[in-house]
């Protein structure tokens, strides 16, 4: 992404998505299935991940998977989400699919500006933003498929980024019925939503993503 002036005042604009190396399935059974068998490689190279609690939660996310393309909700502990809590987000996936907020943490409460949990999330976002994001709950839920990227939006005076990793989990043992999303912005700075407000351009829709 290019931070030039030019750049400066457009639409907020999206990096392209980390391409996941993809690991070999030897059985499919049926779409959004949590019990497809992989041949042990890991859809994401660990060390693409930047943030270090990010990855450990991956590294954690991947050892309870026990063969299967998506661990129950139950077997990830409190403690392999305490060093990056406040960063992350349970998401229900309801089908026909919807996604809503079950809980968020407090950090990401503070860059939202108040507390979506109970809400759903094409609530909180201006149009092309939400497209995005919902494509991204969609893909991670049909599919099984743990995502990660960095993403920049930019605003009228500066551009924001941050990490997302996005983890499917299920909770009935048919199908992923949960997204676990860790957000953080790469700038330490950047930790609330006055922040970011006084610089959003109209398409953000007062709303960060």
């Amino acid at each position: 992404m290019s931070d030039s002036a030019d750049d400066r005042g457009r639409e907020p604009t999206v990096d392209t998505v980390y391409p996941p190396v993809t690991p070999a399935e030897t059985r499919v059974s049926r779409p959004n299935a949590t019990r497809r068998i992989w041949d042990g490689r890991p859809p994401i190279v660990p060390g693409r991940i930047v943030p270090e609690d990010f990855r450990a939660l991956y590294r954690d996310w991947l050892s309870l998977r026990h063969g299967h393309a998506a661990p129950f909700q139950s077997a990830l502990s409190a403690e392999m989400m305490a060093p990056c809590r406040a960063a992350l987000a349970m998401v229900e996936v309801e089908a026909p699919f919807r996604a809503r907020y079950l809980w968020v943490g407090a950090d990401l409460v503070r860059l939202y500006g108040a507390d979506p949990s109970g809400s759903y999330v094409d609530g909180h976002f201006s149009a092309r933003i939400r497209r995005e994001v919902l494509a991204a709950y969609e893909r991670c839920a049909m599919k099984a498929e743990p995502l990660y990227k960095r993403r920049k939006l930019f605003g009228v005076i500066a551009r924001y980024g941050y990490d997302r990793l996005m983890l499917p989990l299920t909770a009935n043992g048919q199908r992923v019925d949960r997204v676990l999303v860790a957000i953080r912005p790469t700038d330490p700075r950047l930790t609330d939503a006055a922040q970011w407000r006084a610089d959003a351009p109209a398409p953000y829709g007062g709303r960060v993503d």
